[in-house]
C-alpha cells in the first residue's frame, strides 16, 4: 500500500487487500488532523482578535497623544500672540522740551518714534519728528536703554534741529519691539 505525501492517507493498489484497520486508522488520522486544524484556526482567530484589539488600543493611545500635542501647540500659539504678549508695544508720550525717558518694562530691540504736524502754509501734514534706534545703533536724540528708551530735544545754537522728537507739549507715538 502507498500513502499520500502530505497527510499519509492510504492509497490502495489494485492488488492490496483493503483492511478495516487501515481504513479505521485513516479515519482516526483525518479526525486528529481536522481537530488540530480547527484548534489552530481558533487560536489564530483569538490571537488575531487580540492583535486587532492591541492595535486599536495603540491607535487610540496615539490619537490621545496627538490631541495633547495639538492642544499644547495651540495654547502656545495663542499665548504667543495674545494682546498681552505681542512682540511689540505701541504707546504715546508728551514731549517735555528737554530729555525724557519712557519706561517700557522690557529692553527694546528697536524703537520708532514719530509725530505729524500740519504745516501753516500748505495745510498738508508730514512727519517732522521721526527717529529709529536699536540693535546697537542709536539715532540723534533717541537712545535705547535698559527697560526704556530716551528722547532728547536737539539744538544747534538757538535752533531746534531734526529729529524733533521731544518738543514741549507735543504728543508722539512710538512702537517698541521686544
Amino acid at each position: 500500500m502507498n500513502y499520500t505525501e502530505r497527510y499519509h492517507l492510504p492509497q490502495w493498489e489494485e492488488t492490496d487487500r483493503i483492511m478495516r484497520t487501515d481504513f479505521n486508522q485513516m479515519c482516526v488520522d483525518m479526525e486528529a488532523g481536522l481537530s488540530k486544524t480547527a484548534s489552530d484556526a481558533a487560536a489564530e482567530t483569538a490571537s488575531g482578535v487580540k492583535s486587532a484589539s492591541d492595535a486599536a488600543s495603540r491607535a487610540a493611545s496615539a490619537a490621545v497623544q496627538a490631541q495633547k500635542t495639538a492642544d499644547s501647540a495651540l495654547s502656545k500659539a495663542n499665548a504667543a500672540f495674545s494682546s498681552s504678549n505681542f512682540p511689540y508695544v505701541l504707546g504715546t508720550y508728551v514731549g517735555n522740551g528737554s530729555t525724557l525717558t519712557v519706561s517700557l518694562g522690557f529692553t527694546p530691540r528697536f524703537v520708532i518714534v514719530a509725530h505729524q504736524i500740519t504745516a501753516d502754509y500748505s495745510g498738508s501734514s508730514w512727519p517732522t519728528g521721526f527717529a529709529m534706534a536699536g540693535m546697537g545703533v542709536d539715532a540723534q536724540g533717541l537712545t535705547v536703554g535698559n527697560g526704556s528708551f530716551t528722547v532728547s530735544l536737539l539744538h544747534s545754537g538757538n535752533r531746534v534741529i531734526a529729529p524733533q522728537i521731544n518738543l514741549n507739549g507735543t504728543t508722539y507715538a512710538y512702537i517698541a519691539f521686544r
